[in-house]
């Protein structure tokens, strides 16, 4: 699903056309985009772009859509969200934990990143618990894995401007590559320089990706 931020329309007015003969083809290119987009660095931000769900506003602009649940195996203590506009819930193994009392948020660009689960949340995180074996009779001093449901709504709602113009970028790069049946060069026209499509990133696209980008270590669909 395309946020409310990217429109056909949108497209339409960067690569100068009109008509709607060519809307369906303009819509793949601008998906295709925000997929590339969602790439992990440095061929994308490796953020969650689509609204998951998609926001329902109601006439006060609350979102009323039904919150969708994301289930997360982690070792340790650290649970790497994917871009949670808000969170209503979090269990881990089947045990339901509160914001405060259980686990600390970590945000960026407006969006909950990570969560932190205190120690108590999470028994035989410390080293192994007592008659925790492997093979051998060795103890295993890895952390135990432990199964966290989140529930809440995801992705961007609505995208930075920047990152915008970066996604029409790459949809408008497509549409002018089939134009020029995907050759690397064509000529635009007599007399004028022949065009050159460069097998990278555009500056544009690549500084709004950088801008998104999770520092590594924090996470990020990555």
């Amino acid at each position: 699903m395309l946020p409310a931020s990217l429109t056909v329309d949108g497209l339409k007015v960067r690569i100068d056309k009109k008509l709607s003969n060519d809307d369906g083809l303009l819509a793949e290119f601008l998906e295709a985009a925000l997929t590339a987009a969602q790439r992990p660095s440095p061929l994308g931000c490796g953020r969650l772009l689509s609204p998951d769900p998609g926001p329902e506003l109601d006439e006060e602009g609350n979102d009323t859509s039904s919150p969708v649940a994301r289930t997360i195996r982690i070792r340790g203590r650290h649970v790497m969200v994917p871009d949670a506009r808000e969170i209503t819930g979090v269990t881990v193994d089947g045990v339901t934990v509160a914001e405060d009392a259980g686990y600390v948020p970590m945000e960026r660009d407006g969006h909950i990143v990570r969560l932190t689960l205190d120690r108590e949340c999470l028994p035989g995180t410390g080293y192994w618990d007592e008659g925790w074996w492997r093979g051998g009779g060795v103890p295993d001093r890895r952390p135990r894995r432990h199964t966290v449901v989140v529930t809440g709504r995801f992705g961007f709602a609505d995208l930075p401007q920047d990152l915008v113009e970066g996604i029409y970028t790459l949809a408008a790069r497509g549409w002018y590559e089939r134009e020029a049946q995907y050759a690397d060069q064509v000529a635009i026209a007599e007399g004028t320089p022949i065009q050159t499509y460069f097998r990278q990133l555009p500056p544009r696209t690549r500084l709004a990706f950088e801008a998104l980008t999770l520092p590594r270590g924090i996470g990020g669909l990555s």
